[in-house]
């Protein structure tokens, strides 16, 4: 991947986790483990846990692996996101919330 790209996907990430953090969620990055896991570990102030996959605005695409594993967490809850702003991160919690005021 070209230097400028991966810096991209670098500063792109930071800020989609910073996001999740402002709006008081607590964040591990699990980018590293790789294998199609998803890049961040999310809890929610109530306690509920979202794994979300980071792309960039330009490349929404995910993977074959990811794509797999994507299958299998859905297969069991709806905790699975693809994240590519931290506007979209934003709009996850505070729907999270807005479906649990209910």
């Amino acid at each position: 991947m070209p230097h400028y790209k991966r810096v991209n996907r670098d500063i792109n990430h930071k800020l989609v986790a910073d996001a999740f953090r402002a709006a008081g969620c607590i964040v591990t990055d699990t980018a590293a483990l790789g294998a199609g896991f998803p890049d961040l570990v999310v809890v929610a102030p109530d306690g509920r846990v979202l794994l979300v996959e980071v792309k960039t605005p330009e490349n929404m695409r995910a993977g074959k692996i990811e794509r797999e594993v994507e299958f299998m967490v859905r297969h069991v809850t709806d905790s699975y996101r693809i994240v590519a702003t931290p506007e979209q991160a934003a709009a996850i919690i505070r729907d999270h919330f807005r479906r649990n005021e209910r």
